[in-house]
């Protein structure tokens, strides 16, 4: 069963586990200070995802995956379900992501649930910024 709900403090370890502590730290704090959730397979945290205020009317999103995740059977019904919920959670803010141009999995995913790419890149990567525009100025 594919479950999605509010992110807690104990999912994290389930996902990034082997990451440094730095990162962990730095999880924690977006889990308790802005709005994340967990999508679960079968009870098991598979992923967390949050939104983080960026400039008046723009959230970030981030995004973390479990072990072995992108190999689930599940992937890509797990990966639309999470983010069309993170599409719709603010539907007034426009959301942002960075994504990097040789991750085509990915990019796909952002395509399908209308995500654009911009010219950005972070410097001196192939991270590029993709906006996904308000859900309320396409109505």
């Amino acid at each position: 069963m594919i479950e999605f709900r509010p992110a807690r403090l104990p999912d994290i370890p389930a996902i990034v586990r082997f990451q440094p502590r730095k990162l962990w730290k730095g999880i924690v704090t977006q889990v308790r200070s802005h709005p994340a959730w967990t999508l679960c397979l079968d009870g098991a945290p598979q992923l967390i995802v949050g939104v983080v205020p960026y400039t008046a009317g723009v959230l970030e999103l981030w995004m973390f995956f479990a072990p072995g995740f992108s190999r689930a059977p599940r992937f890509k019904s797990m990966m639309r379900l999470c983010l069309m919920h993170g599409a719709t959670v603010c539907p007034d803010h426009i959301l942002l992501a960075r994504i990097d141009d040789r991750n085509a999995p990915s990019r796909k995913m952002a395509e399908l649930v209308g995500f654009v790419p911009m010219e950005e890149h972070l410097p001196g990567t192939t991270i590029r910024t993709w906006i996904r525009p308000a859900l309320d100025a396409e109505t």
